[in-house]
């Protein structure tokens, strides 16, 4: 959701706020039966407002749109520009979706919804801060629909649909508790154990690291490790400065990595993580494990 937020109306709700405050947001999620999902986002501007800033720039809504289509609609005798934009996926994956809207990890199944949200630390907000716009003025209004009936949840259950929770997230909001569920076994913080869980993962064990012979112009070292608990990879980096400052990196699938294009004679430090991604997409690592080694001249 994220293109609709920033890359077809980052100029356009950065400024219109700057000057009028007249923006909405929206994202609505449904989780079907069937194991499909949809999300559907939403971006209102204050037409007039916007009318005014585009004639002062020499600018029209095609120049700001990216292709995007804004159309007028009119709500409680106002015209706004309405951006929309609308996702098909599955349970598995909507929660990537669910990640761009709410700007933090979120944790879908069938039945529940979990996020931990920090709206003031999201991309969207810390460009509109750099503007000088007070944030607290803007909310984002989201909403999730289950097949079932809704049992517990931190926002407030839809008056007409049972099914439905909708939450109002001020854009300043810092550690919010985003949760909804149709199990009544299933609590906030039974979630949370299951979430923080599924973001470990296992520290390195590093085998090894030496330097092998020199047979050109540049030295190498191999570097032997075990397999940690969950990786999917390693991310591997070394540098001559032990803070790794002006180091270099790379990606490795298996437990063996040869390290290439050293200085001769160096004392190098190396370090290996554990990496894979989660339930929303988000690359997550575990701890580093450092070892140093001085390439043979």
């Amino acid at each position: 959701m994220r293109s609709t937020k920033v890359k077809v109306l980052a100029v356009t709700a950065a400024v219109t706020v700057m000057f009028t405050g007249c923006m909405t947001e929206n994202a609505n999620v449904k989780i079907n039966s069937d194991g499909t999902a949809s999300a559907v986002a939403t971006v209102d501007i204050d037409k007039a407002s916007m009318d005014t800033w585009l004639t002062s720039s020499g600018l029209t809504t095609s120049d700001i749109s990216d292709g995007k289509e804004m159309k007028v609609v009119t709500k409680d005798g106002k015209e706004f520009y309405e951006a929309t934009e609308t996702y098909s996926s599955t349970v598995d994956k909507i929660g990537e979706v669910v990640k761009e809207a709410l700007s933090s990890d979120a944790y879908v199944t069938s039945t529940t919804l979990y996020s931990e949200v920090s709206l003031a630390q999201s991309e969207s907000v810390a460009m509109y801060s750099a503007m000088g716009i007070d944030t607290s003025a803007i909310t984002l209004n989201f909403s999730i629909e289950f097949p079932a009936a809704i049992t517990s949840t931190t926002g407030t259950i839809d008056p007409a649909n049972p099914n439905k929770a909708n939450f109002v997230i001020n854009l300043a909001t810092t550690n919010m508790i985003v949760f909804a569920t149709t199990d009544s076994t299933v609590t906030s913080d039974a979630v949370k154990a299951t979430v923080q869980k599924l973001n470990q993962v296992g520290k390195v064990k590093v085998k090894s690291l030496k330097a092998n012979k020199v047979k050109g112009k540049k030295a190498t070292a191999t570097l032997k490790f075990k397999k940690a608990a969950q990786a999917k990879n390693y991310q591997i980096q070394w540098s001559t400065n032990k803070n790794f400052k002006k180091k270099t990196s790379a990606t490795a699938k298996k437990v063996r990595y040869t390290i290439k294009n050293l200085k001769k004679g160096t004392k190098y430090f190396v370090r290996v993580r554990a990496a894979k991604t989660n339930y929303c997409g988000t690359e997550v690592y575990g701890d580093w494990s450092v070892k140093t080694v001085k390439t043979k001249k």
